[in-house]
């Protein structure tokens, strides 16, 4: 199935494909180099039904990018996916490339592992 993969290590983004019923070839699409990712968790959801999947541990790890969607801030790589009526499975993605792309801005923020209570990921200046 489709999905877009937001990068911000390279800072790309771009269309991906992931195999059906398969968490760990979700995994695979969004780990870089040795940036592994173990956890996701469902960061957005757009009207249209498409999830915006985030490496739920990322704020946890020391050097991962902090990139901004629409001025919310996330941590790591993201991975657009579609989902059924009732949200239970995942499809293709419909959220076009372009959207992303203007929706889209890099920071030169990284993790530091240290998670402060105060001042979450989402609150980045």
């Amino acid at each position: 199935m489709r999905g877009v993969l937001i990068n911000p290590y390279i800072k790309t983004i771009e269309e991906c494909i992931v195999k059906k019923n398969d968490i760990n070839s979700v995994y695979r699409a969004m780990t870089w180099l040795g940036h592994k990712v173990e956890i996701v968790q469902v960061g957005l959801v757009l009207p249209q039904g498409d999830n915006l999947l985030v490496d739920e541990e990322a704020a946890l790890k020391p050097g991962r990018p902090v990139w901004k969607l629409n001025g919310v801030a996330f941590v790591g790589c993201g991975l657009f996916l579609g989902s059924d009526n009732d949200g239970a499975t995942w499809c293709s993605a419909k959220i076009p490339l372009v959207d992303l792309q203007v929706y889209t801005s890099w920071t030169t923020i990284v993790s530091t592992g240290n998670i402060d209570r105060e001042r979450m990921p989402h609150e980045v200046d």
